[in-house]
């Protein structure tokens, strides 16, 4: 499983680093980002899974891992409204999250965001991996309610 600090060396760590930055530099002027943090961030993490996904082309990735995990929450895309849907989707997702006891929302944006595998997380946060998972599991099925509820699903 690839985690985003698998990058296979410390210079593909240092050349991915200095990606990001002649990124923001060329795209600083016109984007002017408000949290210019937040905006590198973000352009590093996204070339950091770009170089892992590359690395381990031939095996099953984190990302693929990770979406596997969700989709049993989220409800298929259906034609032209899957636009607005997502943008729906994205909001209550946010907000479900943001509803969350502090230890469950640690666990799911380690999980989903930063893709560490649970035994890490679970390391980190003194848990058994097995109740890493059934956390991330109580989430994702509390999560899948809230959308029924909502409207989400034609069921």
């Amino acid at each position: 499983m690839v985690h985003l600090t698998d990058i296979s060396s410390l210079e593909d760590a240092e050349e991915v680093v200095s990606d990001a930055c002649m990124r923001v530099w060329a795209s600083v002027p016109p984007a002017r980002p408000r949290m210019l943090g937040a905006y590198f961030f973000r352009i590093a993490r996204n070339l950091a899974l770009n170089r892992a996904e590359h690395d381990s082309a031939a095996r099953r990735n984190a990302v693929n891992v990770c979406l596997e995990e969700l989709k049993e929450c989220l409800p298929a895309a259906e034609g032209t409204e899957e636009t607005a849907s997502y943008n729906e989707l994205t909001r209550e997702l946010e907000a479900y999250v943001r509803g969350l006891d502090k230890l469950d929302r640690v666990i799911f944006v380690r999980r989903y965001w930063f893709m560490d595998p649970a035994p890490l997380i679970a390391r980190e946060l003194g848990l058994s991996p097995a109740g890493v998972r059934k956390r991330l599991q109580r989430v994702r099925q509390g999560f899948k309610k809230t959308l029924i509820r909502k409207g989400f699903y034609n069921e």
